[in-house]
């Protein structure tokens, strides 16, 4: 069982931790279910449209280009929620720690 990390959702999809590798997703199916999908899932608007709040992640590597056991070690960079940074105070603990 995977943490609630969607990084490591998102290498699970691909490569079925080794378990049955041939039902692993692709690599954009495999974003876009951590992403537009989910968010859509939630009623939630997806996607980069003009007007949209922007709500972002970046990360220190291309999850697409990634294997699957780099997505483990994938580090957030920065998040933006509504078109502004939001800072993690210290001491607070998250799923990327």
């Amino acid at each position: 069982m995977e943490p609630l990390d969607p990084l490591a959702g998102m290498a699970v999809a691909r490569d079925r931790c080794g378990m049955v590798p041939a039902q692993g997703i692709d690599p954009g199916d495999a974003l876009r279910l951590f992403g537009s999908w989910a968010a859509r899932s939630l009623g939630a608007t997806a996607g980069f449209e003009p007007g949209t709040p922007a709500h972002l992640t970046i990360l220190d590597r291309d999850p697409v280009a990634a294997s699957p056991s780099e997505l483990r070690r994938t580090r957030v960079c920065a998040t933006w929620v509504d078109g502004e940074p939001v800072a993690v105070p210290a001491g607070i603990r998250t799923w990327n720690d």
